[in-house]
């Protein structure tokens, strides 16, 4: 029997039932709902997400937001992703931020997929760069466009020391291949080119890199085509780094028959007699090791050789530097800077203190350069003037800082000093053996300073000094004695001392000795027809056989014997000019050589000459020519003429003298006047001595 209210009951919750499974199966119909659609839409995700990813990337709008936030520019033609398919970009290019193209890649694919690029994985991460084309400008060396600040050996080693490589997630090998590489000058002209290039870059989390590089000279020029197959170059680097902080850089660069026109626009305003160049074969090696924050070592090591164009020889070019910087000590120490270029070499040896402020140069030892070369450091004006055999130069210092004035940044004051000795060299009439001379490069100021300099039988006590910042170049005179004792030559007659005393001009058979005391001045090579010096002729002795000049004056002097019936040498008997101890002022001005009271004697008769000679070699002078006491005695009325002088105006050239022949005519006159004088005054005289005999006799 039931109960009625527990049938009631159970009626009650057997209802409650029913009407609840309604309710149940609604929510987990909407649960299996957002489930599937979870699953669906995670499918299409994962189906399609690569797809996507690749759509993203050749999107312009999407390679705009790339390039914000990166330098430059890129854009990708080409993408494909996939989750078990390796990612691959196509068409890659690089822009600077004017948008001028810097690279284009052919392709660029990874060894991983979308899949393995989420995950990651331990296998380094590959990257295969191929069809890399790039064309660099190089720049012509400008000094005047440099910046100073950075020319900064400061700076320079700071960042040295300081520069560190960013670390890396994982390792990450990069292949390059089937490359080119193009430069070109300022004005986009073909300089040369590597095709193809091929290499690899290895980074590793441990901090230990290495990079490789095989480049051959593309074939692309009209020098080029005779190059042999193999002309070309190579590169390794490696980079590591120890727990203890100690890191080392090491460079190897090697190259076959290289072509050097790359190097051209910053080498020539350096060096324009170096080019054309032929290809150079050689190699190179740096090597960079750092120690914490105070200390730096480099070291490099080059050895070339090059085809000169005009000889046709294979010719080194050298270098050996190896630098050590202390930051304790603030210092440089400059073990070893060896160059050497065809056959110029110069090697040194010292330091650089005071890195962080003055940066004090302080390196010796020795330079060494055909005749040829170190005499195309003087002016072209000098220089055809001396000729040189035997040229040494000693002990070389270079002294100075390194930081350049701000005012003048590239006015580098470095005091260059050496001691130039030569066997034997001949320079404006004079002749010197076994000279050494004290030579001091301050800035762009040359000046010459005599250790030994005997010539032609005296010294040099002075020497001028050149300024090369003017052009054309400053001379400047010392004031003092310049010239001492030195032989009256043929040579220096026919120089420089035709302008002071023009009567010795082309003089020959010299004898005797002079000096030379200027006054200081300066003047500009080529424009001594400006300059205004001045100072004294010494001639301590003398004697000559008369040039062009002197020549015609003596044949007047001779003229003149003859009317005193006197004769100035033997028969067939050269006739001699002698010029006894005295000093003769001189003065360049307007172009002219002015000189006053140069004493001389032609046999008994003494000469006086004043007046100029131009630089074009035009005379404008006085020749005073006094009759000889013991001319007075040779002839009844010549007793008349004694201390009677005659003058003569010399004009012309030193080759073509002019002598005016009117003075000699008027001295004939005199002659005929005073003796018609004098015969009228013995005339008178005889009278007067003879009329008181009259009157005796009249008597």
């Amino acid at each position: 029997m039931v109960d009625a209210d527990n049938a009631g009951f159970d009626e009650d919750r057997g209802g409650s039932e029913s009407e609840s499974l309604p309710v149940k199966k609604s929510g987990w119909r909407w649960i299996r709902r957002g489930i599937v659609s979870f699953v669906l839409i995670f499918l299409g995700i994962v189906t399609v997400g690569p797809w996507i990813v690749s759509r993203i990337l050749c999107d312009q709008n999407a390679q705009e937001w790339i390039s914000s936030r990166m330098p430059g520019r890129i854009s990708i033609s080409n993408a494909s992703f996939g989750w078990q398919s390796p990612i691959s970009l196509n068409d890659v290019t690089l822009k600077d931020d004017n948008g001028n193209p810097l690279a284009d890649v052919r392709s660029v694919s990874a060894n991983r997929s979308f899949w393995q690029m989420l995950r990651g994985g331990s296998a380094p991460l590959e990257v295969n760069l191929v069809g890399l084309s790039a064309v660099v400008k190089v720049p012509s060396l400008n000094v005047d466009q440099f910046e100073p600040e950075k020319v900064n050996l400061n700076r320079a080693v700071k960042d040295a020391i300081e520069a560190s490589l960013p670390s890396i997630p994982e390792d990450l090998i990069i292949h390059f291949s089937e490359s080119r590489l193009v430069l070109q000058d300022a004005s986009g002209a073909h300089l040369t080119g590597w095709d193809p290039i091929h290499g690899e870059l290895r980074l590793n989390r441990d901090q230990t890199h290495s990079f490789n590089l095989t480049a051959v000279v593309a074939r692309n020029d009209r020098m080029t085509e005779t190059l042999p197959e193999t002309a070309g170059a190579e590169i390794e680097a490696s980079y590591t780094q120890s727990a203890s902080g100690r890191d080392a850089l090491s460079v190897s660069l090697s190259c076959q028959d290289q072509p050097l026109t790359g190097l051209q626009p910053v080498l020539e305003p350096l060096a324009p007699d170096l080019f054309p160049m032929k290809p150079a074969t050689g190699t190179m090696t740096l090597h960079a090791e750092r120690s914490g924050r105070n200390r730096l070592g480099v070291s490099i090591e080059t050895q070339f050789v090059h085809e000169n164009f005009s000889t046709e020889t294979r010719l080194p070019v050298d270098v050996d530097l190896k630098l050590d910087y202390s930051g304790d000590d603030d210092r440089i120490r400059v073990d070893r800077l060896f160059a050497q270029l065809d056959d110029t070499k110069v090697d040194l040896t010292g330091e650089v203190t005071d890195v962080s402020d003055s940066q004090n140069l302080n390196v010796q030892g020795t330079f060494e350069s055909p005749m040829e070369a170190v005499a195309k450091l003087v002016p072209e004006q000098i220089r055809e003037n001396i000729q040189v055999e035997g040229l040494k130069l000693g002990e070389l210092s270079v002294r100075g800082p390194l930081r350049p004035d701000p005012e003048q940044p590239f006015r580098f004051m470095f005091e260059v000093t050496s001691n130039v000795t030569w066997d034997q060299a001949t320079a404006y009439g004079l002749r010197s053996d076994e000279g050494n001379v004290k030579l001091t490069l301050l800035g762009r100021d040359v000046t010459l300073e005599p250790v030994n300099l005997p010539v032609s039988g005296g010294h040099i006590r002075r020497l001028p000094s050149l300024d090369l910042s003017t052009n054309p170049v400053t001379v400047t005179i010392p004031d003092g004695l310049m010239l001492d004792q030195v032989a009256l030559t043929e040579e220096i007659c026919r120089d420089w001392l035709q302008y002071i005393s023009p009567l010795l001009s082309d003089a020959t058979s010299t004898e005797g000795t002079l000096s030379l005391t200027p006054k200081g001045g300066t003047f500009q090579l080529g424009k001594a027809d400006e300059a205004d010096l001045s100072g004294t002729l010494q001639i301590h002795r003398g004697r000559v056989r008369p040039g062009p000049l002197a020549n015609e004056i003596v044949g007047k002097v001779g003229q003149v014997a003859l009317l005193n019936q006197a004769r100035l040498g033997r028969v067939n008997e050269a006739v001699l000019m002698s010029v006894d101890d005295q000093e003769i002022p001189y003065q360049l001005v307007d172009g002219r050589v002015y000189h006053a009271d140069f004493n001389f004697q032609v046999g008994p008769v003494a000469m006086t000459s004043y007046g100029s000679v131009g630089l074009d070699k035009t005379l404008d002078l006085v020749v005073t020519m006094a009759m000889p006491e013991e001319w007075a005695n040779r002839g009844p009325f010549l007793q008349f003429l004694a201390g009677e002088a005659m003058e003569f105006h010399v004009v012309g050239t030193l080759d073509e003298p002019k002598l005016d022949s009117k003075p000699l005519k008027d001295f004939g006159k005199r002659i005929g006047d005073k003796a018609v004088d004098g015969l009228l005054d013995r005339i008178m005289q005889n009278r007067e001595r003879r009329e008181p005999r009259r009157r005796r006799n009249r008597r």
